[in-house]
């Protein structure tokens, strides 16, 4: 407080920097939690027929009865999260890296037909063109970048089947015995 009071600025725009960097994080991992409640809450409400504050009521109930388990999951989540994250940004990156190149090499193609930077009446197609490629950009991450939240939605129900056995799609299927083979008649 005294560096601010001797007019020393910076000291007060890292201070509210740090502060604002804990409360995003805070806030981050509060909307995770109540995230990761609502993901389990859905095959409840779906399977159980019930409304969504009924399943969040269930959901909420049993992990009061195993904070240890749940707690693995939001551990094994946010480790799923962090991997998912790097690899979709990786394969973005590189996605967006062959796009510039192949940019490059069309207005190199351009300028070799004549087409000039700074001709106003030729902007007007690489405009077009850049427009269009920015969608089909982020079509083409977008369709790369699927089956990451595919996959972290997939772990939801492996963790519910274990943790919340009486949900009815994970009950074992009942299995009637084989009927046994007629006797051969000679």
């Amino acid at each position: 407080m005294s560096a601010v009071l001797d007019g020393d600025v910076s000291a007060l725009f890292f201070g509210s920097f740090i502060l604002f960097f804990a409360v995003l994080v805070l806030a981050i991992i509060i909307l995770d939690i109540i995230g990761s409640f609502i993901n389990l809450a859905i095959p409840v409400m779906l399977y159980e027929n019930v409304g969504v504050l009924k399943a969040l009521s269930k959901v909420i109930s049993t992990a009061m009865h195993s904070i240890p388990q749940v707690l693995v999951y939001w551990i094994i989540r946010g480790v799923i999260g962090i991997i998912v994250n790097i690899a979709a940004a990786i394969i973005s990156l590189i996605i967006v890296l062959i796009a510039v190149l192949i940019g490059i090499a069309v207005y190199m193609i351009l300028r070799m037909l004549g087409f000039s930077l700074f001709d106003m009446a030729h902007l007007l197609m690489p405009g077009l063109f850049f427009f269009a490629a920015i969608l089909v950009l982020a079509f083409i991450i977008r369709l790369a970048t699927v089956p990451f939240p595919v996959f972290r939605r997939y772990h939801t129900p492996l963790f519910l089947r274990n943790w919340y056995a009486d949900i009815v799609p994970f009950w074992e299927p009942v299995t009637e015995p084989a009927p046994e083979p007629a006797p051969e008649h000679e």
